[in-house]
């Protein structure tokens, strides 16, 4: 081979060379680029928030660092949303190029950031749960004013839901305030559940708690575990027979609780609701009437018509196992209402309605029913498994849950 062959036969090899390690070179890029993208998921998802936050409940509980503790952990960050994010990011098909991510970010960032907000809420409803069995308490601290304590034996728990409300939460609570208590032996309690706000509205209700002469309980939760759990901690840590359930945003006139004692009490009822005024929150203006009809178990099977803002027996209420936290699987919060009047309604329990309007509705861009709208088709049709006594009982109805019967069965 002469000295011209083979230099150009070491020119090809180096050539050859080159693009191996070119195509390498894409190949890592490649596998980076999806490394970060599922990097950014996983930060989306709050999956780091949500570790950081085990910590600071093994700190705040003493729990140590025990081998069974860390094996169960590693259980639930299996069911956070990794995987979840990963099939997401898979199937959307996102691609480094600008022009289709621009197409695709929003539809998929909002999507994204729905399933990551679940699948947090999941793992942090199991650590609430396993705490809770293992450990004979919850997850929450308590602080009490002076009124609190001394009404020990009251016939009314109010258990108000709050998560970010720092801007409706001294309305809803001046609204319980001014209400007539002439008729209510041991008067009522007010059981402020904070599901880990993140606002200044722990510091608002301290500081009315403080003042306030009514019986008032500030709940802080350690874990945001929703709407259902937060209600089921209120009930749970309610003293009187009788519950009413408010969310942080709306507000009562003054007589809806002696008006609803003396109707719960008069009959063997599990709940009492009245007609709800809803208003916009930013003009005041009336904008129609919620739970405007009497109790009908068919009509509550075609369609949600009661708001959860009514009066509850706590005793019913636990006995059908309170608010289901399982939803969060299917959708998200808002329906665990409708899914409580469902089970009081499978149990043979009679509800009523006192056509009187008491409690105000706000509607406003923040409120939870703008998700809960995105699921609604989900729940629907795991109440169809759930309620199928329901779905073979009333098999005329064209419509069940508030969707066709023929799109949901």
């Amino acid at each position: 081979m002469s000295e011209k062959e083979r230099s150009q036969f070491e020119l090809q090899q180096s050539q050859a060379e080159v693009e191996r390690l070119q195509s390498q070179l894409q190949q890592t890029q490649e596998e980076l680029a999806q490394a970060q993208t599922t990097i950014r998921a996983m930060e989306s998802s709050k999956f780091w928030k949500l570790r950081t936050s085990w910590f600071e409940i093994k700190e705040f509980t003493s729990l140590g660092t025990n081998d069974y503790i860390n094996f169960w952990f590693k259980k639930i960050v299996k069911k956070i949303s990794i995987l979840r994010l990963a099939n997401k990011i898979e199937q959307d098909k996102l691609v480094s190029d600008e022009k289709s991510h621009s197409e695709l970010a929003p539809k998929y960032t909002e999507n994204l950031f729905r399933e990551a907000q679940r699948s947090a809420v999941i793992a942090r409803l199991e650590i609430a749960k396993f705490y809770e069995v293992n450990f004979s308490k919850g997850l929450w601290t308590l602080t009490p004013n002076l009124s609190y304590n001394s009404c020990s034996t009251p016939c009314i728990s109010v258990i108000v839901t709050l998560f970010n409300y720092s801007e409706y939460i001294v309305e809803c609570l001046e609204s319980l305030a001014k209400s007539v208590t002439s008729n209510l032996p041991g008067g009522f309690e007010v059981l402020v559940i904070d599901d880990c706000s993140t606002d200044n509205s722990v510091d608002i209700v301290e500081a009315y708690l403080n003042k306030s002469e009514i019986p008032i309980c500030l709940i802080k939760k350690s874990l945001n575990t929703g709407l259902a759990d937060a209600r089921n901690t209120g009930i749970k840590l309610a003293r009187a027979p009788y519950i009413f359930i408010l969310d942080a945003d709306n507000w009562i006139y003054p007589n809806c609780f002696p008006t609803l004692y003396r109707e719960i009490q008069s009959g063997k009822y599990a709940s009492v609701y009245s007609l709800i005024g809803r208003f916009d929150s930013k003009s005041g203006e009336e904008i129609g009437l919620l739970s405007c009809y009497p109790w009908s178990v068919e009509r509550l099977v075609k369609n949600p018509y009661i708001d959860a803002m009514a009066m509850f027996s706590r005793e019913t209420v636990l006995k059908v196992g309170g608010y289901s936290t399982e939803l969060i699987h299917h959708g998200w919060f808002g329906w665990e209402d409708y899914d409580l009047w469902l089970k009081l309604a499978q149990s043979d329990y009679a509800c009523k309605l006192v056509p009187q309007v008491l409690c105000s509705y706000r509607v406003h861009t923040s409120s939870m029913i703008n998700t809960t709208n995105y699921y609604t088709y989900n729940i629907a049709k795991y109440f169809v498994k759930k309620f199928a006594g329901f779905v073979e009982q009333y098999a005329h109805l064209d419509t069940l849950f508030g969707f066709k019967r023929e799109d949901i069965t």
